[in-house]
């Protein structure tokens, strides 16, 4: 039987963000690796050092017939501790709908949704949307923060102390419908982590041909072409995500371009079709990541 490892979230119905699908896939890799390799060890490997840590990951990639990751960065990783593992990168997908002819209005509308914590950079992308704010006072524009974590109440202070607490509003934690409906709603999307493996959300506002501004870490360049789907910038820059913001609501044509773009992208690359031959593919044994 063939045993492929799926080390990160592939695609599931949760909501938004990563969280709690990649919590329910690495449970689901760690019961394959116990009924295949029935390391007692593994059940306490929390409390082991970091050496440990990787003992036990670099055991079960050697030991997979497939490693499954999500980007090649990833695949990096797993190479990197496991030489002699096969990894195969199979992105994360949304399901194929049909093409959004996208218009701007009057308003300007962002938008974060994931987590609230510091690895996701959102202390950036407040002070990064209340300079834009600065820079044209008569702009409407909404920021809407869309999940939740530690920083909430943190955020909360910063918008408040940087005066944009009106034009900001948190939403907390949505349903798949009601995120849909958020994403086709605003302008920009944005994901301002520090660190990020692959940004599902991205593709997911891609697919709802709204422009993506996100950050030069992790898989996210394998996701989003700079100028293309949208904008690159470097990690923890407020600046730059405000002249990125900015670029897109002064320029219309660039803003409409990234629309077609992004949607044509996840069309060609990241809907579940895609996704589900290669998976079969490898079943099959007959290759299917990239």
């Amino acid at each position: 039987m063939l045993y492929i490892y799926a080390v990160f979230r592939a695609v599931t119905k949760t909501g938004h963000g990563t969280g709690q699908g990649s919590l329910r896939h690495i449970v689901f890799l760690n019961t394959l690796f116990l009924s295949k390799l029935f390391l007692s060890p593994f059940f306490c490997f929390f409390g082991s050092s970091y050496i440990d840590f990787i003992r036990v990951f670099c055991c079960i990639y050697q030991n997979a017939d497939t490693v499954v990751v999500l980007s090649e960065s990833r695949r990096e990783f797993c190479s990197a501790i496991a030489p002699n593992a096969c990894v195969a990168v199979v992105p994360n997908a949304v399901p194929l709908r049909s093409p959004l002819l996208r218009k701007r209005d009057g308003a300007f509308d962002i938008a974060f949704l994931g987590r609230l914590v510091p690895v996701k950079g959102v202390d950036d992308l407040v002070c990064g949307f209340s300079q834009l704010i600065k820079r044209r006072p008569s702009l409407k524009s909404r920021l809407y923060i869309a999940g939740s974590g530690s920083e909430e109440g943190f955020l909360r202070r910063k918008c408040a102390a940087l005066g944009i607490a009106d034009c900001v509003s948190f939403l907390g934690w949505l349903d798949p419908e009601t995120c849909n409906e958020l994403l086709e709603k605003v302008d920009v999307v944005v994901l301002p982590s520090h660190a990020e493996e692959f940004g599902t959300v991205l593709i997911e506002a891609m697919s709802a041909g709204t422009p993506v501004v996100a950050t030069k870490v992790g898989g996210i360049e394998a996701v989003v072409e700079d100028g293309v789907e949208g904008i690159l910038v470097n990690a923890e820059a407020p600046e730059e995500i405000a002249s990125a913001l900015e670029r897109l609501h002064d320029d219309v044509s660039f803003w409409e371009s990234c629309s077609r773009a992004s949607q044509e992208k996840v069309a060609a690359q990241f809907n579940e079709d895609v996704f589900f031959a290669k998976m079969v593919a490898l079943y099959r044994g007959d290759g299917g990541g990239e």
